[in-house]
């Protein structure tokens, strides 16, 4: 920052204060602390009061941010937003406003206190002191919203990860056959029988490793053929093994 800045930034800033120093010792004063605070005892004309606003919306976003929004092939976010202002000021200006002008409203706390009675405040607060404590919820500010966008962020990865596993998962038992060789007697009758824990080990052999219990077998196989052995994946998500059980 350069010299010439500096003045005119000290030069700039004292001009305001000047003025507004004249301005308000000639306004009539409020006996309401609040009142007049919040809307300078409510002797503002309307060009002060819309002035107001309309520098209050001409900040860095848009001076900066939309303008580099546009600037970077997004020209219709510009276009909608201030669009899209519009309507909100009118609504503003039709609806909400006559209603908290004749209400005598200066602060969103004054609304809540006349809109809301005893009992839902009480519950509010009672609300936010169960849930604070416990860290059930956290206050809304900067920072714990961005921890919570990165704990999206994470949380989405995460679960990209895991789809992605699930479904290669699928993908190898899909295109697995296991063959299991077993001592038969007569008629074909198995020496014991074939578990889960033989299914476990035969698809840990072909590099595919699950979890014993989560080969879904109702009951031990006690004859020869083929078998469709479903294998939960995950949750509502089951994925078939073909199993063939043949004589050693």
């Amino acid at each position: 920052m350069n010299t010439i800045s500096i003045i005119s930034f000290i030069v700039a800033t004292s001009a305001v204060a000047f003025f507004t120093v004249r301005i308000v010792r000639g306004m009539k004063k409020s006996d309401n602390a609040t009142e007049e605070y919040f809307t300078g005892g409510r002797a503002l004309a309307w060009p002060v009061v819309a002035g107001s606003l309309l520098l209050t919306n001409l900040s860095t976003e848009q001076l900066v941010g939309l303008n580099g929004a546009v600037f970077g092939d997004k020209a219709l976010v510009g276009i909608a937003w201030e669009a899209l202002a519009a309507f909100a000021m009118i609504a503003t200006a039709l609806i909400f406003l006559p209603k908290y002008l004749a209400s005598g409203f200066t602060t969103k706390a004054a609304f809540l206190e006349k809109r809301l009675d005893r009992r839902q405040r009480q519950m509010c607060i009672g609300v936010r002191n169960y849930l604070f404590p416990r860290s059930l919820a956290v206050r809304s500010s900067k920072r714990n919203r961005a921890l919570a966008d990165e704990k999206k962020k994470v949380a989405k990865a995460r679960a990209m990860r895991e789809a992605k596993a699930y479904e290669d998962l699928m993908n190898n038992l899909k295109k697995t056959e296991i063959t299991i060789e077993v001592e038969v007697g007569g008629e074909d009758r198995l020496f014991g029988s074939v578990t889960s824990q033989n299914i476990h080990e035969a698809l840990i052999e072909k590099g595919i490793e699950v979890d014993r219990h989560a080969i879904l077998l109702e009951e031990p196989i006690k004859a020869l053929g083929i078998y469709d052995i479903p294998v939960k994946i995950t949750k509502g998500l089951n994925q078939e093994v073909k199993v063939y059980v043949i004589q050693a």
